[in-house]
């Protein structure tokens, strides 16, 4: 069953939009809010719950891309984190890539290059920044590193994260215009000489690896460049099933650009 519900409302009401919608939700069903164009006063309301009852929203989905300042955005997205869940559309573009980096590195005889990492490059959209920033923290909370601060160098952002076994060098860099927003590239390489780098192409993603002995080879994965066709729909889709490394992710992100 699907109902579609309209409700025409002005600015003065949105910081108490709660009221107006809590009538109209089904208390059984988690809701979603999806405000793609601000209207934070509309978000705080149904999102904070009223002492002695519970939030109008159990989910906020947005955008953390589309936001002017990353800064500001990892900022707001950080605070929501502490209220409800949240689906973030800039974390779902960089799945594909998420996953092609986790199978690369998953046979035994690779696993070994993850404690020699020594430099990882991320090229973004000029306005994707922060899902630049969330690939690098998503390697950061999952390999256990602490990122410091990132320096600013004309348009490219530099820093170091520090693991167990050295520190490694993280670069993060715009491309000129995209057709879509999110990531362009991302290379890893080690001390031993080996790199993997992964760049987004026609039809799926470009990837070429150097091994530590200097033999090359390329190849495409197909399929796994997705566009924005179907995003919104796989935001709501993960509403219902949270992605539990996003957090961690999220909070090395903030501590980069601290």
């Amino acid at each position: 069953m699907r109902e579609t519900v309209v409700v025409s409302v002005g600015e003065r009401h949105l910081p108490h939009l709660a009221r107006i919608v809590d009538p109209l939700v089904v208390t059984d069903l988690a809701t979603v809010v999806w405000s793609p164009h601000g209207h934070s006063d509309a978000v705080n309301s149904l999102v904070t719950a009223p002492e002695g009852a519970a939030a109008v929203a159990q989910t906020v989905l947005l955008d953390s891309v589309g936001e002017p300042d990353a800064r500001e955005a990892l900022d707001r997205v950080c605070a929501l984190a502490q209220r409800v869940a949240v689906v973030d559309l800039a974390w779902l573009r960089a799945t594909p890539w998420r996953e092609r980096l986790a199978a690369h590195f998953d046979p035994p005889d690779r696993r070994a290059e993850l404690r020699t990492m020594s430099k990882i490059s991320v090229r973004h959209g000029a306005e994707s920044m922060v899902s630049g920033l969330l690939l690098v923290g998503w390697l950061c909370a999952r390999l256990g590193w602490r990122p410091e601060r990132l320096t600013r160098h004309d348009a490219l952002l530099r820093g170091r994260a520090r693991g167990r076994r050295g520190e490694v060098e993280l670069r993060l860099e715009p491309v000129g215009r995209m057709s879509v927003p999110g990531l362009a590239g991302v290379e890893i390489r080690s001390v031993s000489g080996s790199m993997i780098a992964l760049e987004r192409g026609e039809g799926g993603l470009s990837a070429r690896r150097v091994e530590p002995k200097g033999q090359e080879r390329a190849w495409t994965v197909l399929g796994a460049s997705r566009g924005e066709a179907g995003i919104l729909g796989e935001g709501i889709r993960h509403a219902l099933l949270p992605d539990p490394t996003y957090a961690p992710a999220l909070a090395a992100a903030r501590c980069m650009l601290a």
